[in-house]
Formats: structure tokens, sequence, C-alpha cells
């Protein structure tokens, strides 16, 4: 699987998804720091790379209306690593995203 990891996520999260087998970038890796959600969207889906994000409400949308991976009819898939604000440090930040690799390594894709 090809992980794309969003720049509001700690970079350590590539070094996490290559330990598994996984191929993953960094946005500001990629030259695509500052690029608005819905191109960043859109360079996830052309790339079939995986979305992981924290900022989940524009990706997936708010309250059931869509976001902007929902605009597309196929894509590769979101990752949300949603937690309070004061709990967002880079150890808990892992911790989420080694939870959510457990869980999509137990699942038939």
């Amino acid at each position: 699987m090809r992980f794309l990891i969003d720049e509001c996520l700690p970079p350590e999260l590539v070094k996490i998804a290559e330990a598994r087998g996984h191929a993953a970038s960094f946005v500001p890796w990629v030259g695509k720091a500052g690029l608005k959600d819905w191109n960043l969207a859109l360079l996830a889906i052309n790339g079939n790379m995986v979305l992981v994000t924290n900022n989940s409400k524009d990706f997936r949308g708010e309250r059931s209306r869509g976001g902007h991976t929902t605009k597309e009819q196929i894509h590769p898939g979101l990752v949300c690593l949603n937690c309070h604000p004061a709990q967002r440090d880079r150890t808990t930040l892992a911790q989420l995203f080694e939870v959510a690799l457990e869980e999509i390594g137990t699942t038939k894709i």
C-alpha cells in the first residue's frame, strides 16, 4: 500500500509505514507543502496513495456532507488520525497510525 502523509502530521509516520512494508511520502518532501486540500486529495488519488491526515473534516466531510475525497467515485483511501488538539503530539499520532496500520493489515482489500 502507498501512503501520502499530510504536512499537518509528523514526518516520522513515513518510517512507521515503511517499517511495515508500505511505501510512504511526506507532502513537503515531494514539493507540495501548502497545497490546498482539494489538490492534495487529487494528488493522492492520481498517485494511487492513501491519504493520511488529521484534517478529516475537509476530506471525509462534516456531518455527512461529504468532503474532497467523496467527490471522486473511486479513491485509494483515507486514514484520519483524529484526536483532541491537546493530545496531538508526535507520540500520540504515531500510536494512532500504528493502530490504523494494524487494522489495515488485517482487512482484506
